[in-house]
């Protein structure tokens, strides 16, 4: 994970954006070929595919094999809740 996170911090620094959907292989900057700017771009796709799979393994890991979304109010304290009325 370490070396995905780190390979993407090279890819941002690279190409000037955060992300590869706002990277330009048109870059006056680059000494690069085009087709070499659009491979990295590919691979940065790949590496953010990669950082999000791992993400979701670590949260399956941590809540019993369910993906809890963050968008998705959960009642984790239901027994708490009895107890007080």
């Amino acid at each position: 994970m370490r070396e995905l996170e780190a390979k993407e911090a090279e890819l941002k620094e690279e190409f000037g954006v955060e992300g590869p959907d706002t990277a330009s292989v048109y870059r006056s900057d680059s000494d690069r070929p085009t087709h070499e700017l659009m491979q990295a771009i590919g691979t940065w796709n790949g590496i953010q595919r990669n950082i999000r799979l791992y993400e979701a393994a670590r949260q399956l890991q941590q809540n019993d094999g369910r993906l809890i979304s963050a968008f998705v109010e959960t009642h984790t304290n239901d027994h708490a809740s009895f107890e007080s009325q």
